[in-house]
């Protein structure tokens, strides 16, 4: 069904993920979008540049080409059809009248005073009439002109454009640009959270290809919630009718040139919308990433501590540690990483499980990450010590195992985290785990005698008393039978 983008964005923005837009050309890409985001749940937009709509015929061929194609292939998924880069008041009026759901009118190469202008009067015919409006702060170069400093958009121009304007959602310079870069993008995280939260409008992101997939979403957790791929999508199609081609020097069907190209179109759209609205997609990547920093700490601990999770385990088993609550240092110290190092396994194994029944779970995805999220921020927060940080710890992490309890019931759309999670990690790596180093050469010791303790239970069974000065060990050989 066709929208306008204002809804989808609200949602967006309300529960932290992003929508893209996908730019298109013609039938035949617009066709594999739309296949590809219903099967994955996820609504879209639809970007349609003045040149690609003088190309395909003009705003009323297209506005029937996409309503068609959602009759005849039975989509089902929120749609806007958005006209990009809009020049002027004449071309905005001209998408709407022939249906289109939202524009972007595009004055920011205009004093700040004329932009303010020409976007009201754009606001206020397009409101009316149900269709939600973009506009843009700072230009958003092309590679070719960009200087050699990015250029970001002021946030005072954008709290002034947006108070003044009304418009639903704006797209301010913060270092991306259209086209293929060189080099790697220099975003301005900052400038780009200071801007969402003073304007309180979604932002969008021009320039998506190329940037990646860690700062698409720590640019989500910054207030964006529209990011454009055009590019990426050209150049990938481009690819693969052109290695065709070479591989069919005698074929001349355009259905069969055209669709040559159609895997890679799908390919990037079920990528790219993993920071979509659907709950399974945009969740299984973060998933897979917070399994690789659970990961990466259970190493540090290991490292750490000197010895491998084996002896760790042996030592603390041996001694009975998990009812422990003597004064021995060194014991609390095992049984603290021991127990650190399990509840992260924990984490891995509930994510594994998670992936597995994803499509039937889609909901307690986003639940389950969020989760994650704030166990991770809580031993954040606090981790001055390990146990301060292995007691926040199990905050997050039992409401994971709850969370995994209740698969099947589903849970709200996914929040936001990764960045936060990244973070996070460090942190406890950083404040927490470095604590074990200090007791490394102890734990050694204890290894050293749970080892031994280890090749001896084979033959014989062991007694050792709880005491902080000495341990003493009492060994009943099988030969041997006591006069009691």
């Amino acid at each position: 069904m066709l929208v306008n983008a204002k809804d989808i964005l609200n949602d967006a923005k309300t529960n932290k993920y992003a929508v893209i837009q996908f730019n298109i050309n013609n039938l035949e890409w617009t066709k594999y979008i739309l296949e590809e985001c219903n099967s994955l749940h996820v609504p879209v937009i639809l970007g349609v540049s003045e040149g690609a709509v003088k190309y395909m015929g003009g705003f009323n061929t297209v506005s029937m080409m996409v309503q068609g194609l959602i009759k005849d292939l039975d989509i089902v998924i929120p749609v806007c059809l958005h006209l990009d880069h809009g020049k002027s008041f004449s071309s905005c009026v001209s998408a709407i009248e022939a249906g289109f759901g939202s524009v972007m009118i595009d004055a920011s190469r205009l004093p700040i005073s004329e932009n303010i202008s020409i976007t009201k009067k754009v606001v206020e015919y397009a409101h009316p009439r149900g269709v939600s409006v973009e506009a843009e702060v700072g230009p958003i170069y092309t590679n070719f002109v960009e200087s050699n400093e990015p250029l970001y958009a002021s946030v005072d121009d954008s709290i002034l454009l947006v108070s003044s304007t009304e418009v639903d959602s704006l797209a301010p310079a913060v270092g991306s640009v259209h086209g293929l870069y060189n080099g790697q993008a220099n975003l301005n995280f900052d400038r780009m959270r200071e801007i969402s939260i003073k304007t309180g409008v979604p932002l969008v992101l021009h320039g998506g290809t190329g940037i990646s997939n860690e700062d698409l979403l720590r640019a989500v957790e910054c207030g964006t919630c529209k990011i454009n791929i055009n590019t990426e999508l050209q150049v990938a199609w481009a690819s693969e009718v052109r290695s065709y081609l070479n591989l069919n020097n005698d074929v001349y069907d355009p259905r069969k040139i055209i669709s040559s190209g159609e895997e890679a179109i799908k390919k990037i759209s079920k990528a790219t919308t993993s920071l979509n609205s659907d709950e399974t997609q945009k969740s299984i990547e973060t998933l897979k990433y917070l399994k690789s920093q659970n990961t990466n700490a259970i190493n540090s601990i290991v490292k750490k501590s000197g010895v491998s999770f084996e002896m760790l385990e042996a030592i603390y088993k041996q001694n009975n540690l998990k009812e422990y609550t003597g004064d021995n240092e060194q014991l609390k110290q095992v049984k603290e990483a021991y127990e650190l190092i399990t509840l992260l396994q924990g984490n891995n194994m509930a994510i594994d499980q998670t992936i597995k029944t994803s499509e039937e779970t889609q909901k307690t995805l986003a639940n389950l990450v969020q989760q994650l999220t704030n166990g991770l921020i809580k031993a954040r927060d606090g981790s001055k010590e390990l146990s301060d940080g292995l007691t926040k710890l199990n905050i997050g992490v039992s409401k994971i195992y709850d969370g995994s309890v209740e698969l099947k019931e589903g849970t709200e759309n996914l929040k936001d985290g990764t960045n936060t999670i990244k973070e996070g990690t460090a942190k406890l790596n950083k404040e927490g785990i470095n604590k074990l180093s200090g007791y490394a050469k102890t734990i050694k010791g204890y290894s050293d005698k749970a080892e031994a303790l280890v090749n001896l239970s084979k033959e014989y069974k062991g007694y050792a008393s709880d005491n902080s000065d000495s341990t003493m060990f009492i060994y009943l050989i099988k030969s041997l039978k006591s006069n009691k």
